[in-house]
């Protein structure tokens, strides 16, 4: 199976400073693709036409090292998809977990 598909996408993001170096780290975003999806094998081939849509959210609390300029955040991931193709039935996909991250920063 090869599923390609392309599109808009929007969202928005923000920052809530819980203390000096404590941080609330919020986003969520949509977005409407469409594309093809190939499914083949032993002599079999089909291809459909899909229009994806769905959204990506994120909470992460962030911790900024001065010392080391360095951010450490902590939180969750939630994705949901939807894939309406043409001929065939909609299916429904969703991701979560976790998510840690280290963030160095610098200067040019």
């Amino acid at each position: 199976m090869e599923h390609n598909s392309f599109g808009p996408a929007t969202g928005i993001s923000a920052v809530f400073p819980l203390s000096n170096d404590f941080f609330l780290i919020g986003n969520l975003g949509g977005f409407y693709l469409w594309g093809n999806e190939e499914n083949s094998g032993s002599g079999y081939s089909k291809t459909s036409k899909s229009k994806d849509y769905g959204l990506n959210s994120t909470l992460s609390i962030a911790y900024y090292i001065n010392s080391a300029s360095t951010t450490i955040s902590l939180g969750g991931r939630y994705q949901y998809l939807k894939m309406d193709y043409e001929d065939q039935d909609t299916t429904d996909t969703k991701f979560y977990g976790i998510t840690l991250s280290a963030t160095y920063s610098f200067s040019i």
